[in-house]
């Protein structure tokens, strides 16, 4: 019998590593459910589009390893790390936007810095990892040149040397500006397009607040004190301004691409097996 169905597995086994027969639902999965889709807000709410993602989602973690953090940026690439935490790699989402025009000085407090202590909230747990994938959409890159130096700042005062970093530009095109503010360029498929994928993400909003704009705004509202409070309080703030609806966008999103991976695993294990049974 396997001798028989050895030929019709090795076809399929091969056309599961075309593109051109990427999104097949005999390969990909059965169909999202309807009620999945409107939390990712993809224009055309097309297979195709949600298949680029989780492609780029497989490239970003094929970077590291099970020992590697890997910190989404801002809102814009939460769909990636959603693909990724889909696929049990570990993931923390950093509210960091609007950074073209730091100025570490302005957000001196007592006691050290305001940004490192908005830093240790998200990533003082997860220090002990052996590498850091930094990733996150980029179009100048000027807003990832002043995150790689805040970053790297930020690691280096834990000891955490530069070479555990690597930081890596999702973009549209691959400019000489971004090869020289990101470790790595990866390139986005076409077809997703900007304006797509800038009406998707922003519904995946996580915190309310994310702008270094509007925390300068509440550290001048805002007496210091001393150092222990302090950080209290920007602890306190950052769980006000978690949002709920973006919380459970989010966790849709990482369900969505989770359901849509196990049948594609699956099928390619067993091809594999079979493909392993005639040689």
């Amino acid at each position: 019998m396997i001798r028989i169905l050895a030929p019709i597995l090795i076809i399929f086994a091969l056309l599961a590593q075309v593109p051109a027969f990427a999104g097949l639902s005999l390969l990909h999965g059965p169909a999202l459910p309807a009620s999945y889709r409107p939390a990712l807000r993809i224009a055309d709410e097309s297979e195709a589009a949600l298949s680029d993602l989780q492609t780029m989602a497989s490239r970003v973690q094929a970077l590291g390893d099970e020992n590697t953090v890997f910190i989404a940026i801002g809102a814009s690439p939460l769909a990636i790390a959603a693909g990724i935490e889909a696929a049990a790699g570990r993931v923390v989402n950093l509210p960091l936007s609007s950074v073209r025009t730091l100025r570490m000085e302005e957000f001196a407090v007592a006691g050290g810095n305001f940004l490192f202590l908005y830093l240790d909230y998200f990533l003082a747990k997860h220090l002990s990892a052996e590498r850091f994938v930094l990733f996150d959409y980029a179009q100048s890159g000027e807003s990832m040149q002043s995150t790689r130096g805040l970053l790297s700042a930020y690691f280096a005062l834990h000891g955490i040397e530069r070479s555990r970093l690597q930081f890596v530009a999702l973009a549209y095109e691959n400019r000489r500006a971004l090869r020289s503010s990101a470790d790595l360029v990866l390139q986005m498929p076409k077809d997703l397009g900007a304006a797509v994928a800038g009406r998707h993400f922003q519904y995946l909003r996580r915190y309310s607040k994310v702008t270094l704009g509007q925390w300068q705004k509440w550290l001048k509202s805002r007496t210091p004190g001393d150092p222990v409070t302090f950080r209290m309080n920007v602890a306190a703030e950052l769980q006000n301004t978690k949002s709920a609806e973006g919380e459970a966008k989010y966790a849709e999103a990482v369900e969505l691409f989770h359901r849509r991976a196990p049948l594609k695993n699956k099928w390619q294990r067993f091809c594999e097996a079979a493909l392993k049974s005639v040689h």
